[in-house]
């Protein structure tokens, strides 16, 4: 059994949520240790099982970011550990991230970071201080002979003047400071495929990279599994994951559940979100007939075991302009209100 551990703050409950779940989900054979501001938020999570959740003081004391270099060294009491990032679903088993001798990571060459002039010297605190190792912070293993290295870390972290010149305000911050230190003090790091375990092979500049095959999500530019999908740069999650193709969000969604739930009870639980926008009776009740006539239409859908654009094209009520709308991926529930089209 491997260690992992995550950082968060009371407004990450959910995706912190999500992502334990998704740790059994997948297959891992892992305990969990939740480092955060309110212990009794994350209860249910401990409750869940696997899974220890630690309050940690200098998350109000010194913000999340700082204080993260407490958790990593305090980590170290128990041996080493895989660090994951609260907005990380796990799609796969990952163990093999844990049998490396350095720190190890994913390389990340700031391309998608704003800001930075010179993404070769990027510390303006620091300006001769030369990028040659690079990692995204988000996902990494440190192994127990590296406990003195993030000692040296978290006490560096507590001084303002070393802090303020090795993050980049506005875009970076541990993840500036723990990899300016790499440079500073020569730490080796080793590298694992970002397309495999972090952000680039998932989601980049807003753009899904992966279709679903199976169980699985599928690079579209590699043809390799997605192991983790780390939703770095991604301001709301859910938000996103409403736009994307539905395939594709029922696995997300499905694999970092701890619920066992219908989909007509999920439906349900949908529903009950949308309560208070029909508090009072809209001036316009052709809306309100669309979304009743959409769900009916969900519903109905959702009943076939699997559902290809052939069989979709084949019901009556689409007309041939409206299955060019659908071979082209445009929406179709729309199309099909003729009432109102």
């Amino acid at each position: 059994m491997f260690r992992v551990i995550t950082i968060a703050t009371r407004n990450f409950f959910a995706q912190t949520r999500r992502f334990a779940a998704s740790l059994l989900n997948s297959g891992n054979d892992c305990r969990l240790t939740v480092f955060c501001d309110e212990a009794e938020v994350f209860g249910p999570i401990a409750r869940a099982g696997r899974c220890a959740v630690r309050e940690l003081r200098e998350i109000k004391t010194l913000g999340v970011h700082r204080a993260k270099f407490t958790a990593y060294a305090t980590a170290f009491d128990e041996g080493d550990f895989l660090y994951l990032d609260s907005d990380v679903i796990v799609l796969q088993p990952i163990e093999e991230l844990t049998t490396h001798i350095h720190i190890t990571g994913c390389h990340d060459d700031l391309s998608s970071v704003c800001g930075i002039p010179d993404t070769k010297y990027p510390w303006l605190g620091d300006p001769d201080l030369e990028n040659r190792q690079f990692i995204n912070s988000g996902v990494f293993y440190a192994p127990t002979s590296r406990s003195e290295f993030f000692e040296e870390l978290r006490r560096r972290s507590l001084d303002d003047v070393l802090w303020n010149r090795y993050i980049l305000p506005g875009t970076l911050y541990d993840n500036s400071f723990l990899c300016a230190h790499f440079n500073l003090l020569n730490e080796p790091v080793e590298y694992v495929d970002c397309k495999v375990y972090n952000w680039q092979g998932f989601v980049v500049e807003g753009r899904l990279q992966v279709e679903r095959c199976g169980k699985a999500l599928i690079n579209c530019q590699t043809g390799q599994m997605l192991k983790i999908a780390h939703f770095a740069g991604v301001k709301n999650p859910d938000a996103a994951m409403c736009t994307w193709p539905v395939e594709v969000t029922s696995l997300l969604s499905g694999i970092g559940s701890s619920d066992d739930k219908s989909r007509e009870g999920a439906l349900v639980d949908f529903l009950g979100a949308l309560n208070h926008d029909f508090d009072s009776t809209p001036a316009d009740p052709i809306p309100g007939k669309m979304l009743n006539a959409m769900v009916r239409e969900a519903v109905d859908l959702v009943t076939v075991l699997f559902i290809t654009k052939d069989l979709l094209a084949s019901f009556r009520n689409i007309q041939p302009q409206h299955r060019r709308r659908l071979d082209s991926g445009d929406r179709f529930l729309p199309a099909t209100l003729s009432p109102w089209t």
